[in-house]
């Protein structure tokens, strides 16, 4: 991160392939935080929700695409949003569960 987790603070990582530079949308810990980024003639738009529930964390996530790249190739952008939402979800779960049983 280019800053402190704060709205306009830039980030880059690495989505599969493609370096990406996104910018946090939203901050609102520990409830809600989104963000938005540009690829390959892609923007995406990135939100995370979290919830009390329980004893545990209610999660929510949900992303969404656009551009012409998205459009000429809908199929294939589902597929890979899809995939990328379901490890997304995973990593997080397995990243709370080592935390919580070292």
């Amino acid at each position: 991160m280019n800053g402190p987790a704060k709205v306009g603070t830039s980030f880059k990582w690495v989505g599969g392939k493609s370096k990406i530079v996104s910018r946090l949308e939203e901050v609102d810990p520990p409830k809600r935080i989104a963000w938005s980024g540009k690829t390959l003639g892609i923007r995406a738009i990135h939100v995370w929700e979290l919830a009390e529930k329980g004893e545990g964390t209610q999660v929510r996530t949900e992303e969404s695409f656009e551009g012409l790249v998205v459009r000429l190739f809908r199929g294939f952008a589902r597929k890979t949003l899809a995939k990328a939402l379901e490890q997304g979800v995973s990593s997080l779960q397995a990243a709370a569960e080592s935390r919580n049983h070292p």
